[in-house]
């Protein structure tokens, strides 16, 4: 998957093979920055495709994988949204479930509960219906925006 990690001044455009790869390098990426970094888009997308990418926006390269958030690449990362990597249809392994989304954004259980005005149990069980594929699209919904992340649902005609 390629990725987009970044805050309100510098993105980085990386890959990782997969979603327990992508927390190491967040939480590496944060170690290093005084400012809190976030993930900003994810795609489906090999090692070529980061590159691809960086050749498109490597007017605005600040240094290695990290560039200057410019109106382009803001534009990008607005329109790519949703095509965003969420769930993948590979092995359940690199599933990105609710439960690590909210992990990736360094977001307790308790936290996120409060937000939503719910107990802890029911957010619980929001995420435990999505993984089961059950939850309501309503509820992953306000679980989503409670993250800062918004929902859009495509249908594709089945071959």
């Amino acid at each position: 998957m390629v990725y987009f990690i970044g805050n309100n001044d510098i993105v980085k455009i990386g890959y990782s093979k997969d979603i327990n790869s992508l927390k190491n390098r967040l939480i590496s990426i944060q170690t290093g920055n005084h400012t809190k970094v976030e993930i900003l888009l994810l795609l489906d997308g090999d090692f070529d495709y980061e590159k691809t990418l960086h050749n498109k926006f490597k007017s605005y390269r600040a240094s290695g994988e990290w560039f200057s958030k410019s109106g382009e690449i803001n534009s990008f990362i607005e329109t790519n949204k949703i095509n965003s990597l969420f769930v993948s249809d590979k092995k359940n392994d690199d599933k990105l479930t609710l439960k690590t989304l909210r992990k990736l954004q360094g977001i307790s259980l308790q936290s996120l509960a409060e937000n939503l005005h719910i107990t802890k149990q029911s957010a619980f069980k929001i995420e435990k219906r999505y993984e089961e594929e059950a939850a309501t699209v309503k509820k992953i919904r306000a679980y989503a925006n409670a993250l800062g992340y918004d929902v859009h649902i495509s249908f594709f005609k089945m071959k």
